[in-house]
């Protein structure tokens, strides 16, 4: 396993698009949230130029694992729809 640390805006977009389409398998397809992203992708209004991920890749560079990191002193998810 490999972890990569990245800032939205830094990584390259090869990474960020793994990472969004990670997200939409997890969030639109596995949970069945329905949310105004472009297809096969999930990037929200909580994924600025300062957001912090964290991905967990195996050995082939696939994203097994993500983490958004984000300071509670802006919007945040939880802070916006705490249910």
């Amino acid at each position: 396993m490999v972890l990569q640390t990245v800032v939205h805006g830094r990584a390259g977009k090869r990474p960020l698009a793994k990472h969004g389409k990670y997200r939409h398998a997890v969030f639109e397809k596995l949970r069945s949230w329905k949310l105004p992203c472009p297809p096969d992708s999930e990037f929200d209004q909580f994924d600025s130029g300062k957001t912090g991920h964290i991905f967990s890749l195996d050995q082939s560079w696939a994203v097994i694992g993500t983490a958004r990191l984000l300071p509670t002193t802006k919007e945040y998810l939880l802070g916006e729809f705490p249910k």
